[in-house]
């Protein structure tokens, strides 16, 4: 069914213990503690290394405005803390969008007046399943009521082939907490125009590994934006590396980008500034 996510997971019932096979109910409570079992495996180093995560915030400008009056917050955890395929079972996305949300939190509580849009991230595992989800909804409803007006959700780990029920209906759950959503996809991405319904602003795509500017680089940044700019939808590049690359992107009229090529990294919320 569109809107059903279903995550697998392996696990091993111990040969001496049969018992925990006997029956439906005992089945189900053999998954649920494996379930906790392997999700606290994958957030132990996390939660000990917590106190010294944080959020950077990479400005975004506006390329036809020259502005910067949006902020990107950047989860910063400790090198080799992170699974390179990520969590088997979400959990440890999900403790990182805790954590951005709670930082984030501070933040704008710090900054009332702040007229900058926060672009925060979170993973479409976390959203997509109803433990994960309700974890976060409690995090996002802690926000000062004013932070829906400026705060917008940056979807991130979304399928290039996600139906649009999907991203709908589980936007539903979030939306009263922010002022859209940003969608993130890989860079071949094309089917924005499929998806007006779910509640995108916009779609987004980042420099990945890339290092340089290359002729498939480029091609593959203007055919995103050739493919994804139909009615309101607005296109984003993270991560620009250096100039060159983020003056393609420039080139290839993106609405917005950000990374080193265009500005630091900030430690705290900044103001509304042109650029040059």
């Amino acid at each position: 069914f569109e809107g059903v996510v279903v995550k697998s997971m392996v696990f091993e019932v111990p040969r001496d213990e049969p018992e925990k096979l006997a029956g439906v109910k005992e089945l189900t409570e053999t998954v649920e503690e494996a379930r906790q079992k392997k999700q606290d495996e994958e957030t132990e180093a996390f939660e000990k290394a917590k106190e010294t995560i944080r959020l950077n915030y990479w400005p975004i400008t506006n390329i036809r405005k020259r502005l910067v009056s949006m902020y990107r917050a950047d989860l910063m955890i400790p090198e080799g803390m992170m699974p390179d395929d990520g969590s088997e079972t979400g959990a440890l996305e999900c403790a990182m969008d805790i954590a951005t949300v709670q930082l984030a939190r501070t933040t704008l509580e710090a900054n009332p007046r702040a007229k900058p849009f926060l672009l925060m991230p979170l993973h479409m595992n976390t959203i997509t399943s109803k433990q994960f989800r309700d974890a976060i909804l409690v995090e996002l409803k802690l926000l000062p009521e004013w932070a829906e007006k400026r705060l917008l959700l940056y979807v991130v780990g979304i399928e290039d082939d996600v139906p649009q029920t999907v991203l709908h209906n589980n936007f539903n759950y979030l939306s009263p907490f922010c002022a859209g959503f940003v969608g993130g996809f890989s860079r071949q991405f094309k089917r924005a125009d499929q998806l007006q319904g779910a509640g995108l602003i916009g779609t987004a795509c980042t420099a990945g590994d890339a290092t340089e500017v290359t002729p498939s680089l480029v091609e593959e940044l203007s055919n995103f934006v050739v493919n994804n700019h139909g009615g309101r939808n607005r296109t984003f590049f993270f991560g620009a590396p250096d100039l060159d690359t983020a003056t393609s992107a420039r080139k290839v009229h993106y609405d917005y980008v950000d990374g080193p090529g265009v500005a630091p990294a900030l430690g705290s919320f900044g103001p509304v500034f042109s650029v040059a």
